[in-house]
């Protein structure tokens, strides 16, 4: 993860225990210490585990049908919407209102599965396909002829691979059980996730806004940008990458006060 504001403000409390301790100050500033330390790397975690999880509750509501509909599908199978989605539509975070989609999410630990994708007969289009982490792994449609129409087989990465021990906490199929951690270690674990949703809330933590107006370019390519990962996760899944289309937003106007439609 690239150095940011709460990885320096972690390391000043880092260091604050190296003093204390040489110091031999009172136990409960080492605590207090320790307390930030785990507050502002539980703030990056929740951040660099955010995509996983609301891409995941977003699976759970999408496919929890018996058969496919218009904005739900079991897994495997498309949710075809027949017109623009409804305003108050609320089991995706915010999607555009001016699309025609279908989507699913797929099942890949036993096989492949080929999903077919139809000429378009001139309608701009667009298939994307993302990993839970949000990536666009791989873009079809009417921007690159020679990927348009067709069938795409789509598989697993197959890892086969063996986690390292005790070098993880969270471990798949395990229950993460916080009673068991050391008090203050706990308490800056719980603290940290408010921080987080009210960063989200207001924007990237290092959004640029000329005007008011954000457009990040980065979307669906974000590399080690977690912020922005997490962002979009919060704000746009599934969003495509710039090649395909761009989402410039704006809350407020060039001197900061918010958009009243006047």
């Amino acid at each position: 993860m690239k150095t940011h504001s709460n990885v320096k403000r972690a390391a000043g409390a880092a260091a604050c225990i190296v003093v204390v301790a040489a110091l031999s100050l009172p136990f409960a500033s080492c605590r207090k210490a320790e307390q930030e330390v785990t507050y502002f790397r539980a703030m990056d975690e929740y951040v660099y585990g955010f995509p996983l999880v609301i891409t995941d509750l977003t699976r759970q509501v999408e496919t929890a049908v018996p058969t496919a509909g218009q904005l739900a599908a079991p897994i495997n199978q498309f949710s075809r919407v027949r017109g623009y989605i409804p305003w108050n539509f609320v089991n995706v975070v915010p999607v555009s209102f001016n699309s025609l989609w279908s989507w699913a999410f797929v099942d890949l630990k036993d096989e492949p599965m080929v999903v077919s994708f139809p000429d378009g007969k001139g309608v701009p289009t667009a298939f994307r396909v993302l990993n839970f982490w949000t990536d666009v792994i791989s873009t079809g449609g009417s921007r690159q002829p020679e990927r348009n129409a067709g069938n795409y087989l789509i598989a697993g990465p197959g890892w086969n691979g063996t986690p390292p021990k005790d070098k993880i906490g969270v471990e798949p199929g395990k229950e993460f059980d916080p009673s068991k951690l050391d008090a203050a270690v706990r308490k800056g674990i719980n603290e940290a996730p408010a921080e987080v949703w009210y960063k989200f809330a207001t924007g990237p933590f290092s959004m640029n806004s000329p005007n008011g107006w954000v457009n990040m370019l980065n979307i669906g390519r974000f590399g080690t940008d977690y912020q922005t990962r997490g962002y979009v996760g919060y704000m746009g899944l599934g969003a495509g990458v710039k090649d395909d289309i761009v989402y410039p937003t704006a809350f407020v106007d060039g001197d900061n006060n918010a958009l009243d439609g006047a």
